[in-house]
């Protein structure tokens, strides 16, 4: 796909993963995304974006952007940039590699 525009797409924290699953079979690095935003839920919108690190880049676009007629203070649009395959892999080995040498510490009652 060239394009994927989507607005007021994340309000459920068990939606999140079917929507970056979904985001991710659409996307290339080629693709130009953009998702329109209003906060609804803060830690499904938190969960969302964590789930798209891995293989996207985002950024917000800046509001001096906006059209004037389309301009509001609740509304957020981030430009998702699927990353390459071979960055993908170069960052999931990083991540493993961090967890191996970096294990998380657990307290034992």
């Amino acid at each position: 796909l060239d394009f994927v525009v989507g607005s007021d797409i994340v309000y459920k924290t068990d939606l999140a993963q079917p929507l970056v699953d979904t985001l991710n079979a659409l996307c290339s690095p080629k693709t130009v995304c953009y998702i329109a935003l209003e906060l609804r839920d803060q830690y499904a919108q938190d969960l969302f974006f964590e789930l798209l690190k891995p293989t996207f880049v985002v950024a917000k676009v800046p509001k001096a952007k906006f059209h004037s007629d389309f301009t509001s203070n609740f509304v957020t649009i981030y430009n998702l940039k699927k990353r390459s395959p071979a960055e993908i892999e170069r960052l999931a080995a990083e991540a493993n590699v961090a967890a191996t040498t970096n294990p998380v510490e657990t307290t034992s009652q």
